[in-house]
């Protein structure tokens, strides 16, 4: 799966449009979603990202976490 490579290898993933992709078992940890557009990908949890930054971020509708959450953090 292209996405579970880019986030394992790359961790940044600014202003990305992930619309449509599939999350299911992609690990978000400290991957930087900074401005991403995350509101039409499928099977994202809410414990995917506790550890991701989030920043401007576009989250669906079933997630109750803030997608500006770590815009004052150094």
């Amino acid at each position: 799966m292209l996405i579970y490579k880019v986030l394992n290898f790359n961790r940044q993933l600014q202003q990305a449009n992930l619309q449509d992709a599939d999350l299911q078992d992609a690990n978000l940890e400290f991957v930087n979603l900074a401005g991403a557009d995350l509101r039409r990908v499928s099977y994202l949890t809410e414990e995917q990202l506790a550890e991701a930054i989030l920043c401007g971020t576009k989250l669906p509708d079933y997630i109750e976490l803030d997608g500006n959450r770590d815009c004052n953090t150094p």
